[in-house]
């Protein structure tokens, strides 16, 4: 998440508790520089970006955006913000949403 908690982006793969989940984020801050990323169209008009491993994705954007400036600057600050986040040892789910249901 970025600093006002909007998501920067996700991983890709299913996991079988909190801790596997973990182990695999720190294995992926550890591989940053064996990733490949990708940055492609959306149709009808957006963008999304990926990482991946070996040929296989192993994170991607969260939305898609309306530039690709702006989908590059989103997957340049996941990776720089990656490298630092920490990992919680426990696992915070939310169903909070920055606009609520019929507000405008």
């Amino acid at each position: 998440l970025s600093g006002n908690n909007r998501e920067l982006g996700r991983g890709l793969g299913s996991f079988v508790d909190a801790e596997e989940c973990r182990i695999a984020i720190k294995e992926l801050q550890s591989d940053m520089g064996g990733m490949l990323s990708r940055v492609r169209p959306v149709p009808p008009n957006a963008w999304t970006w990926e990482l991946r491993r070996g040929g296989v994705p192993i994170a991607a954007s969260g939305h898609a955006f309306d530039r690709l400036i702006r989908c590059e600057r989103g997957l340049a600050h996941f990776v720089e913000r990656l490298g630092v986040a920490p990992i919680a040892e426990t696992v915070m789910a939310s169903d909070a949403r920055r606009w609520m249901r019929g507000a405008r």
